[in-house]
């Protein structure tokens, strides 16, 4: 149904039906830090009610399904504003909160796209991973893109989620305001809702560190197989970043030797598309083949070309067939 929204959005003059146009020339103009403008420290954030949670992901299966009626009403209902527009050539969907909701923004291609999600879920504490998603989703290819509203440390009451971190100060459990640690958020609603769509997709997960090079995993520290996401998005890594240390938390047949650094393992977006029982509290035992887990130092970070041209090339089809299109 989706191709056939493409078709529409791509004839001189059409509108999608019931859905407005996106005000700015490029969509992304959305997803700029003046644009979202972070909510301060607490006590002026708290989670969405789990009603606004349930209408995002509702929005979202429904426009997957080319219903785009349904789409637009639960996306008001989760006070989104749902738009059609362009990136480049490229006809997107975008779902925009009110700025300084602390809300996450999201966009969909609707034509041909590569079966990968971008993700920033720290976008406003591991700096660099916002501006390195919108670019990777222009120029990447991937098929959706997924940015936090807000800091991680901005709430002071913890999201109840197994782990503790020292990003915030002192040793703590992690935030409610932390998207790679909270289940209850509209950022995994968001998750959810698009991996279901598109459930052969893989999704990037961007992050920094402080250690030199790179880290590579699946969200778990179990064998994978040489062709799993994880594995190809690594080699294309190495292959790209000359001189730069680039390790893996998975080991597989012909790959390098591992090296467990920041491996993703409290992650919950990974934990749930890896089949953790309880997301929230417990670690994946394997990986589910969907998952990349990316930690970067700050010099790589800077290096936003190199790395969209990695990850479009690991999730490019064999020379010759072309891109899958979207349902």
């Amino acid at each position: 149904m989706l191709a056939l929204l493409a078709f529409l959005l791509t004839t001189a003059g059409a509108t999608a039906p019931d859905l407005p146009a996106c005000p700015e020339a490029d969509a992304l103009a959305a997803f700029s830090r003046k644009a979202i403008d972070p909510p301060r420290r607490a006590p002026g954030w708290v989670p969405a009610p789990a009603a606004e949670r349930e209408a995002l992901a509702a929005s979202i299966a429904a426009a997957a399904k080319g219903d785009l009626g349904v789409a637009k009403a639960r996306a008001e209902a989760a006070r989104y504003t749902l738009c059609v527009g362009t990136v480049g050539a490229d006809p997107v969907l975008r779902w925009t909160p009110p700025g300084g909701s602390g809300r996450p923004r999201l966009m969909v291609r609707t034509g041909p796209a590569l079966p990968y999600q971008v993700q920033a879920p720290h976008a406003f504490y591991d700096k660099g991973t916002r501006r390195q998603a919108v670019a990777i989703f222009r120029d990447g290819g991937a098929r959706a893109l997924l940015v936090s509203g807000v800091h991680r440390c901005t709430s002071n009451k913890p999201s109840g989620c197994s782990g503790y971190t020292l990003a915030c100060g002192k040793p703590a459990r992690y935030p409610a305001s932390d998207m790679a640690h909270n289940l209850e958020t509209q950022f995994q609603a968001a998750h959810r809702a698009l991996t279901a769509a598109w459930p052969g997709d893989a999704v990037v997960n961007l992050h920094g560190f402080a250690e030199p090079g790179v880290s590579v995993g699946d969200g778990t520290r179990a064998p994978i197989a040489a062709d799993a996401p994880a594995a190809r998005v690594a080699a294309e890594l190495k292959a790209a970043l000359k001189k730069t240390r680039v390790t893996t938390c998975n080991a597989w047949p012909g790959g390098p030797k591992r090296a467990t650094r920041r491996c993703g393992t409290h992650n919950v977006q990974g934990r749930e598309l890896n089949g953790a029982p309880d997301a929230c509290t417990t670690e994946a035992t394997r990986g589910g083949g969907r998952f990349v887990h990316l930690e970067q130092s700050a010099a790589v970070r800077k290096k936003v070309a190199e790395v969209t041209a990695a990850l479009k090339r690991a999730f490019s089809p064999p020379a010759g067939i072309p891109p899958p299109s979207t349902p």
